[in-house]
């Protein structure tokens, strides 16, 4: 208890995904539409994260909370 009062990440994966999948909720909220553009080098992290995404989903190897956040906001698999 005392350690997650002091911020202890238990599953620094998992902090990854969500820092990331703030950002594209980010892009979508100033854009609104989630197509990357691949051409920016200030969007190649959140395009390269997009694509592990769909690798990931079709290696089922995404949480079902995570497909459920992804789908929630339109992301196209």
């Amino acid at each position: 208890m005392l350690l997650n009062m002091l911020g202890i990440t238990w599953n620094p994966r998992a902090d990854g995904w969500d820092n990331m999948y703030n950002e594209l909720t980010r892009f979508k909220k100033e854009f609104g539409h989630l197509k990357i553009p691949s051409l920016k080098k200030e969007y190649t992290k959140l395009l390269v994260w997009c694509y592990a995404q769909r690798k990931s989903f079709a290696k089922q190897k995404l949480s079902t909370e995570q497909i459920k956040k992804l789908n929630e906001i339109g992301f196209t698999w």
